[in-house]
């Protein structure tokens, strides 16, 4: 991976998940994730960075996530468009989309 000295997360483990939870888990290739979470790589490469989104486990050189990693990146999205979208807009904002 060319960018791998920029990154900020590290991958995790597998063996660090227990045995049975590894066979239980649905896993998703990045081309999965992204049919899910319609953003480009470069975008999602980016949220992982910031931490966002879960860092992918390391399998057999390729990366995988889990199903949980993506439902709970989509319902903390969703947590956050509902907070900003609950707050009032002030005088200020309204004025900044006057059409002349």
């Amino acid at each position: 991976m060319k960018n791998e000295t920029h990154k900020k997360w590290k991958y995790r483990d597998l063996k660090d998940m227990p045995p049975e939870q590894r066979t239980a888990q649905l896993w998703l290739t990045i081309d999965d994730v992204l049919k899910i979470i319609p953003i480009s790589r470069t975008q999602f490469w980016k949220v992982v960075n910031e931490g966002s989104f879960s860092a992918p486990y390391l399998w057999n050189k390729g990366m995988l996530w889990t199903r949980s990693d993506v439902h709970d990146w989509i319902a903390n999205a969703a947590q956050k468009i509902e907070e900003i979208e609950s707050k009032p807009i002030s005088n200020k904002q309204y004025k900044s989309f006057t059409i002349t």
